[in-house]
């Protein structure tokens, strides 16, 4: 999963012909590569890193949530992906429970799973009415 997201990061730079960029992209990827594998990085800091990805997490979720909830619609959010999400986030509970035990894992899928049952159950309850409302309005006037 790490290759893709650097992959992706790379063409983000490269389509925003930020070539500087794109080349630390690629060069980040390399070390990390060599360096986490070697186990030169000390247990404390893949800890905090981790622990890192649950505010990011978040607050890639937040507002998408509140626009929903100031909208009274969802937009176009696919209820089947948001299904999947949520569901994926709750296995991971499940998993990390059985195999780990691991209570970083499972605040952070914890998080998750509420984060994307919020969105989820946004979907169910406003679907698209909003966006039709707004329509309706701008009809009006």
């Amino acid at each position: 999963m790490y290759l893709q997201n650097m992959a992706i990061l790379f063409l983000i730079f490269q389509y925003n012909k930020q070539p500087a960029f794109a080349f630390l992209s690629l060069l980040l990827t390399a070390v990390l590569l060599a360096v986490f594998p070697l186990g030169l990085v000390p247990f404390n800091i893949i800890m905090t890193l981790q622990a890192f990805t649950i505010p990011i997490f978040a607050l890639s979720r937040i507002p998408q949530i509140l626009a929903n909830f100031k909208s009274k619609s969802t937009g176009q959010l696919a209820l089947l992906t948001w299904l999947l999400n949520f569901a994926g986030a709750a296995a991971r509970i499940f998993t990390t429970l059985n195999e780990t035990n691991d209570p970083m894992l499972l605040v952070s899928h914890g998080i998750a799973t509420v984060l994307n049952g919020t969105i989820l159950v946004q979907i169910l309850l406003y679907g698209d009415k909003g966006a039709a409302t707004a329509q309706v309005e701008k009809k009006e006037k």
